[in-house]
């Protein structure tokens, strides 16, 4: 890939790598090379009048917690501001993953995916943005470039992506014989309520209509989407099944029970549920 249009008397030679949200050795390389004049660029195969984003899908995929942390909402940010005039050019591509969020991507770029390791041709654009750049924890910090975007905004765009109902809060003052209903996600071998049938029971209870889940990683995200949010609260143990609350309406609550003990990650969940989620205005409970 090559930027005819730079100029520079001392031409440059460094390697970045593409990353998400880690720096880890297993992450590839990309060469950028700075020129004297477009006359030392090799000859464009293909021209493009839309910017690239470069990209890799690295081994911090696979569930969808480090999917939507690692890349969705990184490329969300890097990305959106064009709306959908970019491409994306991707290193170690994984075709599952652009099947799985393929409405995502197509949501945000107009233009068909380039592998980046294997296609051979000579592709020059008039400019690229190499790999993201960082944000918190399942979050966006709106005073750090591209300014002014927040979770809120990201919440709006899946939604509109997975053609999901208008983001109206949730209120049953006009309905109230109708009962809300609990998705109660119960984790396959790992952090499993033991006591799940008593705590579906004790919900039931309380007036919640409740549907157990055990997702899986090959669900349709469409489909999980749509699942979602005709709930009125997701609940379950810390884990990546808990993602799907960006799936929730407004108004909605998310209910994490997280383990107690020694446990590495119990600081920094109990840190977000203090300073609450702005993501789909949830309550959050430990």
């Amino acid at each position: 890939m090559s930027l005819p249009e730079i100029t520079n008397p001392e031409p440059q030679e460094w390697k970045t790598r593409v990353r998400t949200s880690k720096h880890l050795n297993r992450l590839g390389f990309v060469t950028i090379k700075s020129l004297r004049g477009p006359s030392e660029a090799p000859p464009c195969t293909v021209r493009h009048d839309v910017p690239a984003v470069v990209f890799e899908l690295s081994v911090l995929t696979g569930n969808i917690w480090h999917d939507f942390n690692n890349v969705i909402i990184r490329l969300y940010l890097t990305s959106r501001r064009f709306n959908g005039e970019v491409q994306f050019l991707i290193t170690n591509l994984k075709p599952w993953f652009v099947k799985k969020y393929s409405v995502i991507l197509k949501k945000l770029s107009r233009y068909e995916i380039i592998d980046f390791d294997r296609n051979k041709e000579i592709h020059c654009y008039p400019r690229a943005l190499i790999g993201f750049g960082g944000i918190a924890i399942f979050g966006i910090l709106p005073n750090l470039p591209p300014k002014g975007y927040t979770m809120l905004d990201f919440r709006l765009f899946i939604r509109e992506a997975y053609s999901l109902p208008k983001d109206v809060p949730l209120s049953y003052r006009d309905k109230p014989e109708k009962k809300p209903r609990l998705m109660l996600i119960n984790r396959g071998e790992t952090r499993r309520l033991l006591n799940i049938k008593e705590v579906a029971k004790s919900a039931e209870e309380l007036g919640f209509e409740v549907v157990v889940v055990e997702p899986k990683r090959d669900l349709n995200v469409t489909k999980i989407a749509k699942a979602v949010d005709s709930f009125d609260a997701l609940m379950g143990v810390h884990g990546a099944g808990l993602t799907n609350m960006i799936f929730l309406r407004t108004n909605a609550a998310m209910i994490q029970v997280v383990p107690t003990g020694n446990w590495s990650h119990r600081r920094e969940v109990l840190r977000l549920a203090r300073e609450g989620n702005e993501i789909a205005r949830c309550r959050v409970h430990d």
